[in-house]
């Protein structure tokens, strides 16, 4: 019997292939709801996710923002309703409605000076004190914004908010009015064909995302989904730089200076040197409509909001390891915002979806969820004999099933699994008990392996057989 095949850390991180035939650089075909990156090295079960709506989140979170109040974290939720919520993010407790705004639809919320804005759909109002029980709100400090349900907001370089207002961006100092001291619409315009969708701040510049169609009672674009990215330095009205984008720009983000841009049809990065380049598209991540996509950053890589409730990542923690695919968390519905969190150095995900969900994400402990591999050329044809599993040591409840599947990715030549209940505290096991219904003839195979219980965490699985002309010699 010889080991024909190996698979360990080096090729978890490898993520999800472009099909089941061809690799691509990736792994595995399947693999929604598994973590490649929560403990480099080992293949385990995808972020688990608690809901916490219970009966008060009343209405679908559109923006989230954390702010640090005397070392204790805070989360506030903005409703599409115009409901706010607050959490602490600690232990997670304590969720309550703090206020109901009027005119308002969830449309962004910031941190400046202290204070939290948010948009509603004319004016901008403040939360002072809000770490007290009953925050002080305000809901019209500047007024005279265009009545839209489209006002997205960011904090620039210079430390003033900035908020889109439909073909052109007004400056909100946290206090004044428009057109009082350092508040004023219009401080930067576009073509009034266009209407800004998003904006950043790449550390330097404002960078704002207009689509084409100016419609001010809808999310969704017109058909030809054009866009503009401008990179604007806050001063004058004319922009330092312009790049134009085939596509319907949703939301930007930036980071170490380049600004990544999501689209209905892709994922693109830009600065104000490099013009937009597609580093993903629909045939990796299977995006959702306008109305819910969404990223983030997580771990160091982009978190994407997927069409059927997965989250995507593309990139990779750290710059030695390979920029690559995966989905770490399914079952979340449509989702309308996601937010990342470093909690005492551990990552959570908050995640609003459309029936009135929030969720958290931070164990990696999924359980139900498989990762299979593309066809695996083996070169020639051998007779699958035994397959060996290494884990780390299994504690009590875990349980794996190793499929190994041949002929055409149609046959299983071995179903068995390993579990501490039949096993005990063990780190290895070998499986040599095949189904002797099935040829072990093959010379591609699938290795599947389904996380069933607990949260196991697998290290390295090994393929042993015979070649099958040697089989035959010694028969």
């Amino acid at each position: 019997m010889q080991k024909i095949l190996s698979l360990g850390k080096q090729d978890w991180l490898r993520g999800l292939a472009m099909s089941a035939y061809f690799d691509g650089g990736g792994l595995f075909q399947s693999a929604d709801g598994i973590e490649i990156f929560y403990n480099i090295g080992v293949l385990q079960g995808g972020l688990t996710s608690s809901d916490l709506s219970g009966a008060v989140i009343a209405d679908n979170p559109q923006a989230m923002l954390i702010v640090t109040v005397n070392a204790i974290d805070y989360l506030f939720v903005y409703g599409d309703g115009g409901k706010i919520y607050r959490l602490a993010t600690l232990a997670d407790s304590g969720l309550a409605l703090k206020a109901t705004i009027s005119n308002s639809s969830g449309q962004g919320l910031a941190l400046l000076n202290g204070l939290i804005l948010y948009v509603q759909n004319t004016q901008v109002g403040t939360i002072a004190s809000p770490a007290a029980t009953s925050p002080t709100f305000t809901d019209n400090v500047a007024t005279g914004l265009t009545s839209s349900a489209i006002h997205p907001i960011w904090i620039g370089a210079d430390k003033f908010a900035y908020i889109g207002d439909v073909d052109g961006v007004a400056r909100f100092d946290g206090t004044n009015n428009f057109a009082v001291g350092n508040s004023a619409l219009d401080v930067f315009t576009i073509p009034s064909d266009y209407m800004v969708v998003s904006g950043a701040n790449d550390g330097y510049y404002s960078v704002i995302g207009a689509r084409y169609n100016n419609s001010t009672t809808t999310t969704v674009g017109c058909a030809s989904g054009k866009s503009i990215i401008y990179f604007w330095d806050m001063g004058a009205n004319t922009p330092l730089r312009v790049w134009e984008l085939e596509a319907e720009v949703i939301r930007l983000i930036s980071k170490d200076g380049n600004t990544y841009i999501l689209t209905p049809t892709g994922v693109y990065v830009c600065n104000i040197s490099q013009p937009p380049q597609l580093i993903t598209d629909e045939s990796f991540i299977d995006l959702p409509a306008v109305t819910s996509a969404n990223f983030a950053f997580y771990r160091g890589m982009l978190m994407i909001t997927g069409q059927s409730g997965e989250l995507y990542t593309y990139g990779s923690p750290h710059i030695k390891l390979p920029k690559v695919f995966s989905a770490p968390a399914t079952g979340l519905g449509t989702m309308t915002s996601i937010l990342v969190w470093n909690s005492q150095n551990i990552p959570k995900v908050y995640v609003g979806a459309q029936t009135n969900k929030l969720y958290v994400l931070q164990t990696a402990s999924k359980t139900g969820v498989l990762a299979k591999t593309y066809q695996i050329d083996l070169k020639r044809t051998w007779r699958i004999t035994a397959v060996k599993v290494f884990t780390e040591p299994l504690v009590s409840g875990d349980s794996l099933t190793v499929d190994i599947i041949g002929d055409a990715n149609t046959s299983i030549i071995s179903a068995q699994t390993f579990t501490f209940a039949s096993d005990g505290a063990k780190t290895s096991k070998l499986i040599n008990t095949l189904n002797t219904s099935v040829d072990n003839r093959t010379d591609e195979v699938v290795i599947q392996l389904t996380f069933t219980a607990g949260v196991v965490k697998v290290k390295r699985v090994e393929l042993y057989g015979e070649p099958e002309r040697e089989y035959y010699s010694q028969s």
